[in-house]
């Protein structure tokens, strides 16, 4: 049984999922230069991270693997459960990539298998391992990019979904904070190459920004929406404490004093402008009223 704490909540856990040619993998250009990456890809599937990613391989700010065997899954869950992987950000490319090498490994492995569903259930197991492992892990930020698909539904109707294969497929945006698109923009006035993240159900894209900090088209920058979503949830921990003394009858004096007093305890404040606005919004009509402690 493992005790609850704050360990882990400075993160986020995020699937990309987009076409072949998109530029998932050129994300790893939007994550701030001072932060490492630790890339984990099929065999070959780094050679455009080495053209794009040259001088910071070769300084060591970005380092990988590519697995050229089902077992290199495991060694990777065990160094990440032990902390092992010194980087800020691991960055799946791509898991549809990796769900298909494990599938031809198991296709070679029960060849003679009379039992038609061994390979399915191994596949599954083996999948949602390795994704449950970098979903529960701590101290990391986690990418997972997957190719799309199209499909349709009971009503005939097309929409986008992931490019996996067995029970992983229906399950697999359920892992994760944030489970976002990345189309091309038809306004051609946005910037980015027109690319943009969609972050909640619209249209064919049935995204899901579960910290509710995301506008509903993003930036496709991986920082920048770190950044976004910390804050937000940040704002939101700093209202809930405001509305607890509220509850409470403090009085506004004593509410911007804890207020101030527990933003300045975070390693990244809220910034002066933002803190001063969400106080004097929340707290607009207290001092003309009387609080419940001074009516009692």
């Amino acid at each position: 049984m493992k005790k609850l704490t704050m360990e882990g909540l400075d993160r986020i856990i995020v699937a990309i999922v987009g076409p072949a040619g998109i530029g998932k993998t050129s994300l790893l250009e939007t994550i701030r230069k001072d932060e490492k990456i630790f890339i984990i890809s099929i065999e070959k599937g780094l050679l455009c991270v080495r053209d794009m990613l040259e001088e910071d391989l070769e300084s060591g700010r970005v380092t990988g693997v590519e697995i050229e065997k089902i077992e290199d899954l495991k060694e990777l869950q065990n160094a990440v459960n032990q902390n092992k992987i010194d980087a800020r950000w691991i960055f799946i490319d791509s898991i549809s990539d990796i769900a298909k090498f494990v599938m031809e490994k198991l296709t070679e492995k029960h060849m003679n298998s009379k039992d038609g569903f061994a390979k399915w259930n191994e596949y599954d197991k083996i999948m949602t391992q390795f994704i449950r492992t970098l979903k529960t892990s701590t101290g990391y930020n986690v990418i997972f990019t997957a190719l799309s698909s199209v499909e349709k539904d009971e009503s005939n109707r097309r929409y986008q979904c992931v490019d996996l294969q067995g029970g992983i497929k229906k399950s697999f945006s359920s892992y994760f904070d944030e489970y976002l698109f990345m189309k091309k923009e038809d306004d051609m006035n946005m910037k980015n190459n027109n690319r943009v993240f969609v972050t909640d159900y619209v249209d064919i894209y049935p995204a899901k920004d579960r910290s509710g900090c995301l506008d509903l088209y993003e930036k496709p920058d991986l920082s920048s929406i770190y950044t976004k979503i910390m804050k937000g949830k940040k704002i939101k921990k700093l209202k809930d404490l405001i509305n607890m003394s509220l509850s409470n009858g403090d009085s506004s004096e004593t509410i911007k004093i804890n207020a101030t007093a527990w933003n300045n305890k975070q390693t990244k404040p809220i910034n002066d402008i933002d803190f001063d606005e969400i106080i004097k919004m929340m707290l607009i009509d207290i001092d003309t009223q009387p609080t419940r402690k001074e009516v009692e």
